[in-house]
């Protein structure tokens, strides 16, 4: 069976809801667990848009016909797409309309690095842009990482969400990371962190979802990356943006 198509997507979150999984975003996660409100069975999406922009589109309407409400993380300097050109634009709009929620994939010392400027403004900028663009007040960020030999997420060990108006860091205020099963899609398959340590697990989203069913509390993170999904064949659509 073809693991990466929208079909198997649609499979594996309805298997979720079907065996008591309570399905949300990050945002989601973080107000119902500030308010003490998470059941016993929990599975928190994650998408960053590293590329791909219209295979996003396809992931949130497969989420938002399940009636759930997942999290995308978008880049503002992202060289394979914009938010600001036509295309870039709608897919984002698309997606809020649905009802996801919209976050912010920071690059703040890569463009800081660029520009020459402080960190702190290139944030601002860039989270001031996003909800000039789409009208929302983005509550979360997710350091994007490249190949540049920076580390976003190193900005946060000096700076609080709070001091940029957001609720939430993707890896480092949800606690999702460290005290829960973390399971990331990469380009060959899944890698798995059990608390943050690194396992030889590679099973799937689905696998996990099974596996964990079978016990009396878990919370799985799955952080899925748009473009690796597709509807037939990878190697015939994967020039389809």
């Amino acid at each position: 069976m073809n693991k990466r198509t929208f079909d198997y997507f649609r499979e594996t979150l309805e298997f979720a809801l079907r065996t008591g999984y309570d399905v949300m975003g990050c945002l989601d996660y973080f107000l119902a667990k500030d308010r003490g409100e998470l059941g016993s069975h929990t599975l928190v999406l994650r998408h960053d848009v590293e590329s791909g922009i219209q295979r996003m589109l396809r992931i949130a309407e497969v989420e938002n016909q399940l009636g759930i409400r997942g999290t995308f993380f978008v880049r503002i300097h992202a060289p394979q797409y914009s938010v600001t050109s036509f295309n870039g634009f709608a897919m984002v709009m698309s997606v809020v309309e649905l009802g996801h929620e919209l976050g912010l994939h920071e690059e703040t010392l890569d463009f800081a690095a660029v520009s020459g400027e402080p960190p702190e403004m290139v944030l601002e900028r860039d989270l001031g842009m996003l909800e000039s663009l789409f009208g929302r007040n983005i509550k979360g960020a997710a350091s994007h990482r490249d190949w540049s030999g920076y580390n976003n997420l190193d900005f946060w060990e000096t700076h609080n969400p709070s001091d940029f108006g957001l609720d939430y860091v993707a890896y480092k205020t949800l606690g999702l990371f460290t005290g829960a099963t973390y399971i990331s899609q990469h380009g060959i398959g899944w890698k798995c962190y059990d608390r943050g340590r690194l396992t030889e697990d590679k099973s799937d989203l689905m696998r996990h979802l099974k596996d964990g069913a079978a016990k009396e509390e878990v919370t799985i993170c799955a952080l899925m990356h748009p473009q690796l999904w597709h509807d037939g064949l990878y190697h015939v659509e994967r020039g389809c943006g």
